[in-house]
């Protein structure tokens, strides 16, 4: 598990300092899955070159999200939490245009853009 989690921070680049909240998000959740497969804290700091203080803050906040069902937080890291848990992502079919509709702030468009990047809409033409 470590060696694919090694890859998908290559991949990823999750070392990269950068703060889009899809990165931060997958950072988070790495973190998490790795305390809760044993990992020291330092050792996980390490992977992301980043300190100890920032990977435990970073284990709060993903279980803070978790906790409360993000629709954010969960739709950034399905693929990491299908490909831990053995599944395949399937997305449901959504309506763009609905959607859209029925924003009424900018959260509910922050959904309608994470929901376009995963291709969840049937009438969204990429």
């Amino acid at each position: 598990m470590i060696e694919r989690i090694e890859e998908i921070i290559q991949e990823q680049n999750l070392k990269d300092k950068a703060k889009p909240r899809y990165l931060v998000h997958r950072r988070w959740y790495l973190f998490g899955l790795l305390r809760k497969h044993g990992i020291r804290l330092e050792r996980i700091g390490e992977m992301f070159d980043l300190s100890h203080s920032t990977v435990i803050h970073g284990i709060n906040q993903a279980k803070y999200y978790e906790e409360r069902n993000d629709k954010l937080f969960l739709m950034d890291t399905l693929h990491l939490q299908n490909e831990f848990a053995g599944q395949e992502i399937i997305y449901q079919q959504r309506d763009l245009i609905e959607d859209i509709e029925n924003c009424t702030c900018m959260y509910d468009l922050s959904l309608v853009q994470a929901r376009i990047k995963n291709n969840q809409y049937k009438n969204h033409i990429a």
